[in-house]
């Protein structure tokens, strides 16, 4: 192959020699189809030199991932004062080296049925700012029985996602740990807007008082009263197929208030 030439680097620059002329001989006398130490039979010999590109610098970006969300609260997190699911939240972080808007992109919960996807809105975090949705805001209501919180992109692509299994129980966030950057655990203490961790105890409501909040595979986003009926007071874990499946679980059980002359038991 010989350049034509040039010192420009680039496939049109080489070409192949195909023996006129020739020059010397090889290891077993016959002709060399080439030029050396003579001029190229196809322009000027040249000495070789490094055009080598210079690199190009990669603009430092932002990067927005989930950080940590709650999916089955026991505590007013937003302070609405009231203790729903609408207190479920998803925290976003900023771990890139600039600022970045987050306008135009979008949360979702891909197992939800109910959950209509949540464009976030026009908010700038800077290099390890982050911010809170409840579901209060997002309307998206993450299932106890499992579901995948997803970030996507203004492009449509999936940027961040986590898939859990349960949410055996409340008050126990999904985060990252080391913060922003680590693996993912699924028993965390909430700490909406603050550096994840795994210790530390859930705050207590005002005058003590309690929230039941049994666990219940029945999507979020049904009425209320249903999920009422099925999945709290005396249909807590109604949805357990160990209730229906097994014979004698419970014993026979009396009735407490008989005036009959027979005594009656449900069995």
């Amino acid at each position: 192959m010989e350049r034509q030439g040039t010192t420009l680097d680039a496939d049109k620059t080489w070409v192949t020699n195909i023996g006129n002329p020739k020059n010397g001989l090889d290891a077993n006398s016959g002709l060399i189809y080439g030029t050396p130490r003579k001029v190229n039979s196809n322009g000027t010999a040249v000495a070789a030199t490094s055009t080598a590109p210079a690199p190009t610098a990669i603009p430092p970006v932002g990067r927005p991932i989930i950080n940590e969300f709650l999916a089955r609260p026991g505590f007013d997190w937003n302070q609405d004062g009231k203790i729903d699911v609408f207190d479920e939240y998803i925290e976003i972080k900023n771990i890139g080296a600039v600022d970045i808007s987050i306008s135009g992109w979008t949360l979702d919960d891909e197992a939800s049925v109910g959950s209509n996807p949540f464009t976030l809105p026009d908010v700038t975090l800077k290099p390890g700012q982050r911010v809170v949705f409840y579901g209060l805001q997002t309307n998206i209501l993450l299932s106890d029985g499992g579901d995948t919180v997803r970030l996507i992109n203004p492009g449509g692509k999936i940027f961040d996602a986590y898939t859990y299994k349960i949410a055996k129980v409340e008050d126990q966030t999904v985060c990252r740990l080391p913060d922003g950057n680590g693996s993912w655990y699924e028993d965390c203490v909430p700490t909406p807007g603050l550096t994840n961790t795994r210790e530390g105890t859930v705050p207590v409501m005002p005058g003590g008082g309690s929230f039941e909040s049994p666990i219940c595979e029945l999507p979020d986003t049904l009425p209320a009263d249903f999920i009422f009926a099925e999945c709290r007071g005396y249909g807590a874990n109604i949805w357990q197929s160990f209730y229906w499946d097994e014979t004698g679980w419970q014993g026979d059980q009396r009735v407490p208030v008989n005036a009959g002359k027979w005594e009656s038991f449900v069995e």
